[in-house]
């Protein structure tokens, strides 16, 4: 059932997932400051602020003339997007294939 306070919210399920998300990352930012959210995750400080000045530097060469409403949108969308590429990409085992018969020539036989 839709919240009068909130009509446009969705009722879909990926919604409450991103909310609970949302929500832990808030308390502990409020609680503990928002450089430990970011700490938790273990992804290197260093590279993980390069890259959100890189983005926000390339945002904004690339959204001008949109409203502010639509600048902070697509960035938290690049963000959110980025961020699940990676968490996807360090999940992916890493296969080491041994080619060490091709290199030396040498048989199975």
């Amino acid at each position: 059932m839709t919240d009068p306070n909130f009509p446009d919210r969705p009722e879909h399920p990926d919604f409450w997932g991103l909310s609970e998300i949302i929500t832990t990352m808030d308390d502990t930012a409020d609680t503990k400051g928002p450089h430990i959210v970011w700490q938790e995750d273990g992804v290197d400080i260093t590279s993980l602020t390069y890259m959100a000045r890189q983005r926000a530097l390339r945002a904004k060469n690339l959204l001008v003339g949109a409203t502010e409403k639509e600048k902070l949108t697509i960035m938290w969308l690049d963000a959110f997007t980025a961020g699940l590429r990676f968490a996807r990409k360090q999940a992916q085992p890493t296969i080491t294939i041994d080619d060490s018969q091709h290199r030396t020539g040498a048989s199975s036989e």
